[in-house]
């Protein structure tokens, strides 16, 4: 079984608790807040669109690696696996 959220608040409203002031998305931390394992999508909800984002994952190549404060994202196909290093 798995659970499908939505990445931009409106789903899930735990999202908003990741939102700094200056409306930067802390989706690292939301990821692991709610243990995903796979990303489909990878947004850029930023209000200062230079800040990093989920949507900065697509410059992997398939199979490339990328970590973020202790979560590895992974490029497979269709999208992101997501792990979370201790």
């Amino acid at each position: 079984r798995f659970i499908i959220r939505s990445l931009d608040g409106r789903v899930d409203d735990a999202l908003l608790n990741f939102v700094s002031k200056d409306g930067i998305f802390d989706h690292v931390g939301y990821l692991r807040a709610r243990d995903i394992g796979f990303l489909m999508e990878t947004p850029n909800f930023n209000r200062d669109k230079t800040a990093w984002s989920l949507a900065d994952l697509n410059k992997l190549e398939l199979g490339q690696t990328y970590s973020r404060g202790s979560v590895i994202f992974t490029r497979i196909e269709p999208g992101f696996k997501v792990d979370f290093s201790e």
